[in-house]
């Protein structure tokens, strides 16, 4: 019961954290594009790290044996990662965005989240016969002793480094609660938050992600998270309820009007969000906050085709005299001019 409360706890907080941090992996290519920086692409590496680092932590001090769902890598699930990436530039935003959008009351990207399981769902209908392959359990296991203090050294060296940036973008003097309060979110320090609270609900209840909940639903033979799905629908819940109480407290909360045109656009990304998903497996969230950092063969690769899928479509954008949004950063703060919080960082 208690580590039920606390991973519920860590969901809320894992809402309302991406809510204040903005995180977007449309915002990353959109910065490489604009700005040529990298802060935001820094960022999920370094969640990604993070996670390695307390999941290593964990293994070594508690001997904690965390099962991880490792999927094949195929060309289906980087055609999957192009779609997605496609996809997800039409549509304004990711996954990450898309929910923060719609917790700031732009009620237009309702359309995106209804698509996403239609979308799984007519994947799973027309899918190739094994175009996409099985998943194994791998347990995280201690290497080789040479290796283990090689990476060990890096290890410490990157958090003291990591540490002293954290220190930097957010003076000592502020008080825990002041942090956690603050309107917007130095990238760094969402790093660090997310990894941390996504460890606590990985160890609870497995790898839980928005993508992972819709596939486990749409498809539960395939997805091996499936046995605990209403559980994970709870922790969904309490993360989006911290991604709305973020909202109203930080005073971004504007209801937008419905567009006719905006409800298509999204709803039909949406759709093709979810198609691609299913042939990743995984949306973005899925593939930064477990994929990576447990080393599926799919994950990175899968990743990367997001990344370029979301860059050729705002390449094909500028061809047409159209252009990406706009990123622009205040010390270790990246966002777009129409993001609510912009206001905030100024």
């Amino acid at each position: 019961m208690i580590a039920t409360m606390m991973s519920l706890l860590a969901a809320f907080l894992l809402g309302f954290i991406a809510h204040r941090a903005g995180l977007c992996t449309v915002k990353a290519v959109a910065e490489i594009f604009t700005t040529r920086r990298f802060y935001i692409l820094a960022s999920f590496a370094k969640t990604v790290i993070w996670i390695v680092v307390f999941s290593f932590a964990g293994l070594v001090l508690f001997n904690y044996t965390t099962p991880f769902t490792h999927w094949p890598l195929t060309t289906y699930s980087i055609g999957g990662g192009l779609l997605f990436g496609v996809a997800a530039a039409a549509n304004g935003g990711c996954t990450f965005s898309t929910l923060t959008r719609l917790g700031d009351g732009d009620i237009n990207f309702a359309a995106t989240i209804l698509g996403w399981p239609i979308g799984a769902w007519l994947e799973k209908m027309v899918s190739f016969e094994n175009a996409s392959m099985p998943p194994r359990t791998s347990m995280l296991a201690v290497i080789d002793a040479p290796f283990l203090y090689i990476a060990a050294a890096f290890a410490a060296i990157w958090l003291i480094w990591q540490a002293i940036v954290i220190i930097g973008v957010h003076p000592q003097k502020a008080r825990p609660i002041q942090t956690l309060l603050s309107p917007v979110y130095k990238l760094s320090i969402a790093a660090f938050l997310i990894a941390l609270f996504n460890l606590i609900l990985f160890e609870n209840f497995g790898p839980w992600s928005f993508t992972s909940v819709i596939l486990s639903t749409v498809a539960p033979e395939q997805f091996p998270s499936a046995a605990a799905l209403p559980l994970h629908w709870l922790v969904l819940g309490f993360a989006l309820t911290g991604i709305v109480i973020s909202s109203l407290h930080r005073k971004s909360f504007s209801m937008q009007k419905l567009n006719r045109d905006r409800l298509a656009v999204h709803g039909v990304a949406g759709v093709a969000m979810g198609f691609g998903a299913a042939m990743i497996p995984g949306g973005n969230d899925s593939l930064i906050l477990y994929g990576i950092s447990s080393l599926s063969p799919h994950a990175l690769p899968a990743f990367l085709a997001i990344l370029l899928g979301i860059a050729l479509t705002f390449a094909g954008v500028k061809r047409f005299g159209g252009k990406p949004p706009t990123i622009y950063c205040v010390g270790d703060v990246c966002m777009t001019s129409f993001d609510p919080e912009a206001k905030h960082a100024k």
